[in-house]
């Protein structure tokens, strides 16, 4: 237990926020509590938790940066500070004991790999680990056959290569099962062995498999396979994230909870802490990403679960009921208790009921770093908080934007509650690694509020006098129209042709960017630094297309006796659509005397014959190496 004397303050003044006709704030409607500078700290949303962790009245600030170190503030004062042995999945604070105690003290509960710590009083309480899953059946039937000798290690290798494959296929179908529901008789006994093979479509491949399978070389897999054979095969459930959910339908927050995982193994647990059992398990098509909860679990409750695709799932009474494709993978989900919001990586803020019907969309001018939902109970007024990537803080009613307030930094992650003993706190960290906490006067009304873009006054456009000069150009420009005209088109068809010819010059020795498929939407931007003999050669890839770009593999193109690169053939990530993404590529130039050479750059596909772009560079003379 921690102590430290509280100094009481004299209460500033209260800013009043005055309103004009049109609903422009012209005062200041949210007011800063305190910052920290220097902090150091860099949090996502879910590694941020304000509770009253202590039972003092004072909600502190218990927050996990990345770098592993959970840290707990009281105001601006750092009061406690620890190193965490595990990679995080995220930080609650739920309440785990009926309301009618009279000490009832919120416990915290941290998730990692695949156990939870659960904290009290600021010490180690509970270690709740989640129970390993057995694999794939047929998984599982290879490995036996192999540990009793019916088959070798290649033959077992090629069985669990076309399980994996065969996984693959059914995964990619899937959304197709509904679109025929009827079937022919002739068909029913290959739809049964289909059947059979989609039972397992949602039990992935254990640790072992699939360390086996990443192996290039077949010989390193069978030595794999014969060293390891006799290793039990288990799938740990790592945890993608950690939520709560009251036991009963009430609006107290300090009633008793159950705790909500998400696991990569496409589960989602119900847990009673004190149990050494789940409660119950909801097994999903797709790995959980976020998970929200409304309702109490033993009365009417949903669970909202977003994947990291572009599914998300309502599930009731441990059922999925319904579900509904968003247009771009989720960045951040929040439900209110009639509508779900979801901001997406390509800047879409976007409202859906509960039955999967889009209500509105709205583009951002910017990246949705992140969202937070603030209930305000006086008005019954749900407010959506976005933050984004150009130093914005965005407040939507539903789809009526109220204030756009900046701040100094792009935000990292954010929370919305009680701080200390302020009601209505918003506490924000920025990517510099402070923190800043805002808060809400009671004297605003967010409902009268409306955001108008401030209009320029329109001044009066200056007309010069018309002067005898002016008189003769125009009279001249009447006279001789057609052949200006004629000379406008000539020099203009022959700038077309000089910049036709130049490209073709270059596309004929190779040094112009070209793309060598009518459907292919990357673009690449190249650039040199250095002066030799180290260099380096900086690529931005950019996609132009709808779709993003999955199987691109760069490699290049030089000549070996003049340049070395420690890397010339790279898996490129998935490139999104209007997401450049950035490479740089050090090399050296190997040669006696500095000779400058051209660099070609190639983006290949797997699945296509013909590259998708191809661009070379001129690296220009190389300065000796000084010994």
């Amino acid at each position: 237990m921690f102590y430290i004397p509280t100094i009481k303050k004299a209460p500033s003044p209260k800013p009043q926020a005055t309103i004009t006709e049109t609903g422009i704030i012209e005062g200041p409607p949210i007011r800063e509590v305190t910052s920290n500078n220097i902090a150091g700290i860099k949090a996502f949303s879910n590694y941020i938790v304000l509770a009253d962790i202590l039972q003092d009245n004072n909600n502190r600030l218990v927050v996990i940066d990345t770098s592993k170190n959970l840290k707990i503030f009281k105001g601006t004062l750092l009061q406690d500070e620890s190193k965490l042995s595990i990679i995080p999945a995220g930080i609650i604070a739920f309440y785990g004991e009926e309301p009618s105690s009279k000490n009832i003290i919120p416990l915290l509960a941290v998730a990692g790999g695949n156990t939870i710590f659960i904290y009290r009083n600021l010490k180690g309480f509970i270690k709740y680990p989640l129970p390993d899953q057995i694999p794939n059946s047929e998984e599982m039937m290879f490995y036996q056959q192999l540990n009793n000798g019916d088959i070798d290690a290649k033959a077992c290798l090629s069985k669990l290569q076309m399980l994996a494959d065969r996984l693959l296929e059914i995964k990619i179908n899937d959304d197709n099962d509904d679109i025929d529901n009827e079937n022919n008789d002739e068909n029913n006994e290959k739809n049964d062995k289909d059947m059979k093979f989609k039972e397992n479509r949602n039990q992935p491949l254990s640790q072992l498999t699939l360390h086996l399978l990443i192996l290039k070389q077949q010989e390193e897999q069978i030595k794999f396979l014969e060293e390891n054979k006799n290793i039990k095969t288990l799938l740990r459930n790592y945890i993608t994230y950690i939520t709560y959910i009251h036991k009963d339908n009430t609006n107290d927050i300090n009633a008793n909870s159950y705790l909500v995982i998400g696991t990569e193994n496409c589960l989602i647990y119900i847990i009673e802490y004190t149990d050494k059992k789940p409660l119950n398990q909801i097994r999903l098509p797709e790995v959980p990403f976020i998970i929200q909860c409304q309702g109490g679990y033993n009365s009417d409750h949903k669970i909202i679960v977003g994947d990291r695709g572009c599914t998300v799932y309502i599930i009731k009474k441990d059922t999925i009921t319904n579900k509904f494709i968003t247009p771009q993978p989720l960045v951040d989900l929040l439900i209110s208790p009639k509508n779900i919001y979801v901001g997406t990586i390509s800047n879409n803020y976007i409202s859906y009921n509960f039955k999967g019907e889009k209500a509105f969309s709205i583009i951002q001018p910017a990246i949705i770093s992140c969202m937070e939902f603030y209930y305000r109970k006086s008005e019954d007024l749900p407010i959506v908080i976005i933050a984004l990537k150009n130093k914005e803080v965005r407040f939507y009613n539903n789809k009526n934007l109220l204030i756009i307030m900046k701040v100094n930094d792009n935000i990292f992650g954010m929370k919305f509650g009680k701080y200390a003993t302020t009601d209505d706190c918003l506490v924000l960290f920025t990517y510099s690694g402070s923190f800043i906490v805002k808060t809400f006067g009671k004297e605003n009304k967010f409902s009268k509020l409306k955001y108008e873009e401030e209009k320029k006054p329109e001044g009066k456009i200056i007309i010069p006098k018309k002067s005898p000069l002016f008189l003769d150009l125009a009279e001249r420009e009447k006279e001789n129209c057609f052949n200006i005209q004629n000379a406008f088109q000539n020099d203009l068809l022959r700038i077309r042709y000089k910049a036709m010819d130049s490209y073709v010059k270059m596309l004929k020795i190779g040094n112009a960017p070209q793309n060598y498929s009518s459907s292919s939407t990357i673009k690449i931007s190249a650039s040199l630094e250095g002066l030799g003999p180290n260099f380096k050669l900086n690529l931005i890839f950019d996609n132009s297309g709808n779709e993003p770009i999955i199987n691109a593999i760069l490699t290049l193109d030089f000549n070996r006796k003049i340049y070395y690169f420690d890397k010339e053939n790279i898996q490129l990530g998935i490139i999104m659509p209007r997401i450049p993404i950035k490479y740089s590529l050090p090399f050296k130039n190997v040669s006696d005397n500095g000779t400058s050479g051209m660099i070609k750059i190639i983006v290949l596909d797997k699945e296509k014959s013909s590259p998708l772009i191809q661009t070379t560079v001129k690296v220009p003379v190389s300065e000796l190496e000084m010994l």
